[in-house]
């Protein structure tokens, strides 16, 4: 290959192989122009002329959002025939880490809030790629790198994306492909996406696929035997009243320990994505399309992770995430999931109305943010507010206000008074924030 390549009306010096797929070869290159180091994927055969100008389609509409690592420029004609062609894409930054790599182990997260914040990422990003009208088509292991120290999300492999009801002849990876795909009754579109992305997400939650049961290992994983498993015939581990493919007690030790952990409402999402829409032998296609629909939207997750979120808490015995339940006005003693070791939770909670409705259950740990969505009309991740514990006393908490206005604070007993930006608010007992017209919160707090 030429030592350097032009793209854009550039030149560009080819430098060191960072990796090689099945469609082409990755490069790092240096623009001669500015200095500026990229990422450089050549194609090793020539792709159709519709998968040409639909990557230079998205190229010039740019991407979703950021955390897609998205195509910046499209190559002129390469090799000998002038039929090759490849696309310049930044850098990544090797803080994020591969999927594969967080699966085996060699990558972890410091706390259940910051892989719940992963997830949500994931989930948002997915999300935006829809509402903007593309399906991804091929989601799967290999596209997905993350920053386990912060949650932050880059999704890759973005060539195959296309827009919504158009197919460039990429059906996915087997086993990340939705059922219905795999058995080629349907072509990927945003439907097969949420499937592959509830894939995904469990395997984060559960280090296990949701078809790999004791059926993958009744005899020898031919062909035949996959396409039972993984699409005529799937049965999720956790099927709520089919139990012939349960985890496997030898083989799917995470699977069996990590499922009871999860909150009955991420638990029932799950159900639903791999239970619902799945082809079962002398089903008619329409009645497919209809059920493959009501699989789980990526607004249901969000709000789901977002409510798992604001409940977690860490079990005083072992330390780990567990989901706090209130009802009537009262934390609900729990039992750990983890250590199985009763646990009495005494920390403040702050219940979350919009006009008077509660929408959220918030506890209310040292060191937690909670979302401007939680709070406000703003659909952002960015914080609302943060909990301080007090230096002095253990169990005495303040939140401390974020927004770039003032709330209104109500406390029996007292006058009410205004709370700017950075200033804090005691969580005591029947406190009422009003966040503005719309939101308000009351604290729970009785030790």
């Amino acid at each position: 290959m030429a030592k350097t390549i032009r793209c854009e009306k550039k030149i560009y010096e080819l430098g060191a192989k960072l990796g090689e797929g099945g469609q082409g070869a990755v490069y790092k290159v240096k623009c001669l122009e500015d200095g500026k180091s990229y990422a450089l994927k050549v194609y090793k055969n020539a792709m159709s002329t519709d998968f040409i100008k639909n990557l230079s389609d998205n190229i010039a509409k740019g991407a979703p959002n950021p955390s897609f690592l998205w195509p910046l420029g499209l190559t002129e004609p390469l090799g000998p025939k002038k039929d090759r062609y490849g696309y310049l894409m930044d850098l990544f930054n090797p803080a994020y880490s591969s999927f594969v790599k967080i699966m085996k182990g060699k990558v972890n997260f410091p706390s259940k809030e910051m892989q719940i914040a992963a997830l949500i990422g994931l989930v948002d990003a997915f999300e935006v790629l829809h509402a903007k009208g593309y399906s991804y088509q091929d989601l799967n292991d290999g596209g997905i790198r993350i920053n386990c120290a912060t949650g932050e999300v880059l999704i890759c492999d973005n060539d195959n994306v296309a827009p919504y009801g158009e197919n460039l002849g990429i059906l996915g990876k087997f086993k990340y492909m939705a059922p219905e795909v795999a058995i080629k009754m349907f072509r990927p579109d945003k439907h097969s996406d949420r499937f592959s992305l509830a894939v995904l997400l469990f395997l984060l939650l559960t280090h296990a696929h949701p078809y790999d049961g004791v059926q993958r290992l009744a005899g020898q994983l031919t062909p035949a035997l996959q396409q039972k498993v993984y699409g005529t015939e799937p049965v999720f581990i956790f099927h709520p009243t089919d139990a012939s493919n349960r985890p496997d007690p030898q083989m799917d030790i995470n699977a069996i320990k990590a499922w009871p952990t999860l909150p009955p409402f991420i638990q029932d999402l799950f159900i639903k994505t791999f239970t619902s829409g799945m082809p079962k032998i002398g089903m008619k296609r329409d009645k497919i399309e209809i059920d493959r629909q009501q699989r789980p939207s990526e607004k249901e997750w969000r709000d789901a992770f977002h409510r798992w979120l604001d409940t977690v808490a860490a079990c005083p015995s072992c330390g780990k995430g567990i989901c706090v339940e209130v009802e009537n006005n009262q934390i609900k003693d729990i039992k750990c999931p983890h250590c199985g070791k009763k646990v009495k939770v005494s920390v403040p909670v702050l219940i979350i109305r919009r006009r008077g409705k509660v929408i959220r259950t918030v506890v209310l740990e040292d060191g937690k943010t909670v979302a401007k969505s939680s709070v406000t009309k703003e659909r952002s991740n960015e914080p609302a507010f943060i909990i301080r514990r007090s230096k002095k006393r253990a169990d005495v908490y303040g939140i401390e206000n974020l927004l770039p206005y003032q709330w209104k604070c109500v406390q029996q007993g007292a006058s009410d008074r205004l709370v700017k930006t950075h200033e804090v608010v005691a969580a005591l007992n029947g406190v009422n924030i009003e966040f503005d017209y719309d939101f308000s919160g009351e604290i729970l707090y009785k030790l």
